[in-house]
């Protein structure tokens, strides 16, 4: 028997929602705990802390730099290095503002 793409797709998201059922206790708890999504957590005056640090109730943390961490490791940073045009690209492109 061959299955074609979009059963394989049917069958995947079944399965995905019967675990998020069976994590959650039940349907209402899946669709629950998908809808609200993290929450951002504030200082007691409720503005944001004024270390640079972004804190979420599902233990996400967004430093200073945009990096991204989950319960005490890093899981996402943006790139460190800036993107530059050579010196022969800057030529070819002339200064293209002072047409005749």
């Amino acid at each position: 028997m061959k299955l074609k793409k979009d059963s394989l797709i049917l069958i995947g998201a079944a399965g995905i929602a019967l675990f998020l059922v069976m994590k959650a206790g039940s349907v209402k708890g899946a669709v629950k705990s998908v809808q609200t999504g993290a929450k951002e957590i504030f200082d007691a005056l409720g503005k944001p802390f004024k270390n640079g640090y972004r804190y979420f109730n599902d233990g996400t943390v967004i430093d200073p730099t945009g990096a991204y961490w989950k319960n005490g490791q890093m899981i996402w940073a943006p790139a460190t290095t800036k993107a530059q045009m050579s010196t022969t690209t800057d030529q070819a492109l002339g200064d293209w503002t002072n047409e005749a």
